[in-house]
Parts: structure tokens; sequence; C-alpha cells
């Protein structure tokens, strides 16, 4: 953890990579992206800064935020389980594993929690209820409906879990001694990938391709599941929305989401160049 005053916003010239969280980073419940955001991530790409967006969404919804904010290439998908390569095709896929899948839906059944299974090009699941209808949204498709979401165990590249925090605990510690990455993107949502999935191993990955040593890397987000990425990046931000442990992890705390605190930060980092 990195427990002192903030750290100086590094040079521009100095930053080859940023890697960004989307969901509670540059989007806003009501998803929606603030005009100067999306200005200023223009602005550092243009500089020559590889802009690269890590998010628990799918290939598809990713795609879609990529297109708004003009960026191609590189991506983290679903939490690090899928990366898209400079075409923006999937360069890696990790697998959650047939069993995996059976025993932690069976256990989330009983719980009476909402699953969601995402897959390369689709999403599943068995109910439609007021969670899954705002998820549609966010993902910019609807589900396929399955009687049985762990049919498609094969394809379960992440499981969602939905419902109370503390219904959730259970869960996450069953998921962990599977072996797999479980985080929490938000209090009530449980995100389930394979354990070489994470968004700091996806980050580390494209790093790596690109031939960029990490301390010319700059990663914002602020979930859970962020916190690999914030740790491996040579300099990080947490939102001012994220909470304490986050906040802890990074080396300054932006602004919130709803007051565009991407946008004022990376307004900085140009005015540092």
């Amino acid at each position: 953890m990195r427990h002192h005053t903030p750290r100086p916003i590094p040079a521009l010239d100095d930053i080859k990579l940023l890697a960004l969280d989307i969901d509670g980073t540059l989007v806003t419940r009501w998803n929606h992206i603030p005009k100067h955001v999306i200005a200023t991530i223009r602005a550092v790409a243009e500089h020559g800064v590889k802009v690269m967006l890590a998010s628990a969404r799918p290939p598809i919804s990713v795609r879609l935020i990529m297109e708004i904010l003009g960026l191609h290439g590189y991506a983290v998908s679903l939490n690090g389980a899928i990366v898209l390569d400079d075409n923006t095709e999937v360069a890696i896929k990790h697998s959650l594993g047939e069993d995996n899948v059976r025993h932690v839906v069976a256990s989330a059944k009983q719980s009476g929690v909402t699953t969601c299974l995402y897959s390369e090009s689709a999403w599943y699941t068995e109910v439609i209820n007021p969670v899954v209808e705002h998820e549609a949204i966010v993902v910019g498709a609807p589900p396929v409906m399955a009687d049985a979401i762990e049919a498609h165990a094969a394809e379960a590249a992440k499981l969602l879990l939905v419902g109370e925090h503390d219904t959730l605990l259970p869960l996450q510690h069953q998921g962990r001694d599977l072996g797999l990455a479980c985080e929490f993107s938000v209090p009530s949502f449980l995100e389930m990938t394979a354990p070489s999935a994470t968004k700091g191993q996806g980050l580390a990955f494209v790093l790596d391709t690109l031939g960029i040593d990490r301390k010319h890397a700059i990663a914002i987000g602020d979930g859970h599941n962020d916190i690999g990425m914030l740790k491996l990046a040579g300099y990080s931000a947490a939102l001012g929305n994220a909470p304490m442990d986050v906040r802890d992890h990074a080396d300054i705390v932006l602004d919130t989401v709803y007051n565009g605190g991407v946008g004022h930060f990376l307004l900085r980092l140009l005015q540092n160049s």
C-alpha cells in the first residue's frame, strides 16, 4: 500500500501507456462520460501515449467505449479473462473451467443471488430482473436467456454474482478455495475469473508485448478489481469515489467520476509536458 502524501504527477513525455478502468472511473452509473474526459483522453493519445481500457465489461462493450473515445488497439476485458490485441481481436482468453462454474453456480442459486455468465461473444442469464436490465444497458447488448447457465460452462470466461455484500462474501471464499480470482467491482457485484485473469496480469501482458517498462505506465481505477494494475503501474491514481482500501494503493486520489476526475487529472498531465 502507498500510505503517503500524493506523488507529483509525472511528465507526460515519460508516460508510454495509460490504463483506464471504465465503470466508476470514466463512466457514471448512468452510462455517461463527460465531454471533457473524452477530450483529454484523445489529447493524451494524440501525444503518442498508448491508451488502454481495462474493464470487467465483455469485449463487445469495451469496443463500444473505445469507439466513443476514438481509441483502437489493446484492451483488457472481463477483468483480464480476455485481452484484445492491437487490432482489437482476441489475443488471450482464460477460461474459468467447467467444474468450477458448476460448483459456483450451484452455490449461487442456493444463495438466491443473480448470476450472469460471460463468454467471448455473449452473456447468459436465467432471469430478467432490474439487475439484468441495467447490465444489458451497460453491456450494450441483451443477454442470451438460458434454462441453466451452467450448460454454457465450457464457454465461461467470467461469472458475475449480484446480491447483498454479506451474501456474496461466502461465495467469494468458495471461489478462492477453488483457486479463482474473485474481486468486487462494487460491493454488490462479485466477479470471478480464472486465477491467471486479472487486470494487473492483463496490463503486464500488454506492457511486455509492447516492450514498455512499467515505470512508464499510469493506471487509473476505482474498484477492488483495479488494485492489481494500480500496484503494477509506475504511477497510479484512484477516483475519489473509490473505497478507502483501493485509494490506499494509489499515488494520488482524484476527484470523483461524477465530477470528471479523470479529465481534470489528464489536463494536469497534459500541462506537464
